[in-house]
């Protein structure tokens, strides 16, 4: 009865905008198209992209598609808030200009092959398409005893947050970055599973120089576990052919600033031949700020000890500065505009995991 009444309907000759009413009453705003069911927005975004910089009026794609034309609109008002560059003119229509540059956990981790990591593999990549922050996300997963290494990535924010707690506007065309580190003796902890009690607790240990720790009851020398860990070989390889998971080379608060400045600068130079600066923990372009970094950590309360350290990027990529708040958009800028057709996120967030294995991982 059910397959029968849909047949009914669309054998007899109903006016398109009459039939697609009829659907959405009883399925929502989901349309059958041949075997599979998709979206308004799908279907607009798919006849947009097949004439990519060509006006179509709000009309025609409504008939094409038998949407109606509130329809259509609503799916452009969607898909301009996920990135879409589409214009929209009196008496000509919708024009689909640009794509967003969307992250891709797959296509980053192609970025890494070839690279100066040794075993790429060792980062925990997790993409979003939204998230309220990824350094909230970071030190939600570093108390949870999330690993070293993890790397937190958006293509926006709802609650993007610079020094202390002023807000950062974070909309679509961004690229938002964290990553979660932790010094060589915690990530020992974890990767051991069982306790480890320093002979000695001198700064030497934890950069990797001799010495010796009790592992287990036995002691081990500390170089024959770091020896792999040299700069640009951002994680090493135990006796048991395990990885090890990245570790932090230093604790110094200023020193993790300025050496993840200059990570950030190194990766828009790598990827995009663009010069930025940075004063503070400010990123600029000709003068207007493009980005920031934000670092956050957190110790044991009682001995004082660092247990992790989670550092943000917040780069305008191909950002709308239109959906700045007012107050800062005559200081921000872009390193594109948001209608260019590069696609460059996800060598970008490539180029951060490299630029920081480089100047902050064991």
């Amino acid at each position: 009865m059910f397959d029968y009444w849909i047949i009914w309907i669309l054998n007899i000759d109903f006016e398109k905008k009459l039939e697609f009413r009829c659907f959405r009453c009883t399925f929502g705003s989901v349309n059958f198209v041949g075997d599979k069911m998709a979206s308004s927005k799908e279907q607009v975004k798919s006849i947009l992209q097949q004439n990519k910089k060509t006006f179509l009026s709000g009309e025609e794609i409504a008939d094409r598609l038998g949407l109606s034309r509130n329809a259509v609109w609503k799916a452009v008002k969607s898909l301009r808030a996920e990135g879409y560059a589409i214009d929209a003119e009196t008496r000509k229509g919708y024009c689909l200009l640009a794509e967003p540059d969307l992250l891709d956990e797959e296509k980053i981790r192609k970025c890494l092959e070839g690279s100066s990591i040794t075993t790429p593999s060792s980062f925990h990549i997790k993409v979003y398409p939204e998230i309220d922050s990824t350094n909230q996300e970071g030190k939600r997963l570093a108390i949870a005893g999330a690993e070293s290494g993890t790397v937190i990535l958006a293509d926006q924010q709802t609650a993007g947050r610079g020094r202390r707690s002023n807000a950062f506007a974070s909309p679509a065309g961004g690229l938002y970055f964290s990553l979660l580190l932790r010094p060589e003796m915690e990530n020992l902890t974890g990767f051991m599973q069982t306790p480890i009690s320093m002979k000695s607790t001198s700064e030497k240990h934890l950069k990797g120089e001799a010495g010796q720790i009790e592992v287990a009851g036995q002691m081990v020398e500390t170089s024959r576990i770091k020896e792999a860990g040299q700069m640009g070989e951002t994680s090493r390889i135990n006796e048991a052919n395990q990885i090890i998971a990245p570790t932090l080379s230093t604790t110094d608060p200023k020193e993790i600033m300025n050496r993840s400045l200059e990570a950030a600068c190194a990766c828009v130079d790598r990827v995009t031949g663009k010069k930025i600066s940075y004063e503070a923990n400010d990123l600029y372009l000709d003068g207007r700020k493009v980005g920031g970094i934000l670092t956050e950590s957190g110790y044991e309360f009682e001995s004082g000890f660092l247990q992790w350290v989670v550092i943000g990027v917040g780069l305008n990529v191909k950002t709308d500065l239109s959906k700045l708040p007012e107050e800062t958009r005559s200081r921000a800028g872009s390193l594109y505009p948001a209608e260019d057709d590069h696609s460059l996120k996800n060598e970008l967030a490539a180029g951060l995991i490299i630029e920081f294995a480089r100047r902050l991982i064991v």
